[in-house]
């Protein structure tokens, strides 16, 4: 008899606002609880350009937002929440990826820093920082060229110790790894029956064998957004599954017969939501609010008022 392991929720938020990315997340919960999920894990995972801010908004902000979001999860379900966010702190951009539940929260830069994010990069330096510079004039102004070296020789770095990226464990057993775009090609392979949640714009699959990595793994990319269900690969082949489609976004069931690494991790499992907790990904705890790695990218641009408003916090 065919069991089911997990339930993902695919967002459909474009663009949003924090504001709006907390509704859906909790849209999801009450659907879960509605339709009967709450013995199940869930994990709610957001694309690449589900919020609007590209760099003018504070990691902190985030923090803030993220810790709200926990206290209103309910205690009686196991919820992990999956997105990323174009962040700052000073001179320091990052594509964060946020990966949490309502007992921990993780923090890991985008590794990978492919010609689109080099050209958000690009635009935002160009244009947002010199007024900043003009008023700052002995500020040293990073290069997207010297942003991307030195992302790629932290991503370099990481690599080489075959260093996780955020990981959380399900009460069933099931290992969660979460990763953003282009760091799908990317190794490590620590946890090889981990399910692979990805948030993305635009990622394009070559069958080079470097997905095949992974046993499973599931991508919200908003490019497809409208157009397709969630993109699924197992074992380097691409899958359609049925989704859920009674509530507002795309449910998928994963099960023993798409996923049967779970049943051994299943069997192996204390069944106590223990986590994995990698030492490069920032690992938060209430009250604590770590700053962000150097990082990048995605298309549009934020509003002149958002722009302005947030001048004032550079020297922050």
């Amino acid at each position: 008899m065919t069991r089911e392991l997990l339930k993902i929720y695919s967002l459909t938020l474009m663009n949003g606002r924090l504001s709006d990315l907390r509704s859906e997340i909790m849209q999801a919960v009450r659907h879960a609880k509605d339709y009967g999920d709450c013995s199940l894990p869930i994990a709610i995972l957001a694309s690449e350009t589900s919020l609007r801010y590209r760099f003018n908004i504070r990691n902190n902000v985030i923090l803030k937002q993220i810790d709200a979001i926990r206290k209103e999860l309910p205690s009686d379900m196991w919820i992990a929440v999956a997105f990323s966010a174009f962040v700052r702190k000073g001179l320091s951009l990052s594509n964060m990826g946020y990966f949490f539940t309502k007992e921990n929260l993780l923090s890991q830069p985008k590794r990978r820093n492919p010609d689109g994010d080099i050209e958000q990069i690009s635009k935002f330096l160009d244009n947002d920082f010199a007024r900043f510079k003009n008023q700052n004039v002995n500020a040293a102004v990073p290069s997207p060229y010297d942003i991307h070296m030195e992302k790629a020789k932290n991503g370099k770095k990481l690599a080489d110790v075959n260093e996780s990226y955020c990981t959380l464990t399900t009460p069933n057993g099931l290992t969660l790894e979460y990763r953003v775009c282009a760091d799908i090609w990317e190794v490590p392979n620590a946890h090889k029956d981990a399910i692979t949640l990805v948030s993305a714009w635009g990622l394009e699959y070559s069958a080079d064998g470097l997905f095949a990595k992974r046993p499973l793994i599931v991508i919200n990319d908003s490019i497809v957004r409208y157009s397709l269900v969630p993109k699924t690969y197992i074992n380097n082949v691409e899958q359609v599954f049925p989704t859920d489609e009674t509530g507002f976004t795309s449910i998928l069931a994963v099960t023993d017969e798409i996923f049967p690494a779970g049943v051994s991790a299943q069997n192996k499992s204390a069944a106590d939501g223990s986590i994995v907790q990698p030492s490069s990904q920032t690992v938060f705890m209430p009250g604590l609010s770590p700053a962000p790695h150097p990082s990048q990218k995605v298309p549009g641009k934020h509003p002149f008022f958002s722009r302005f408003k947030n001048l004032f916090g550079w020297l922050d």
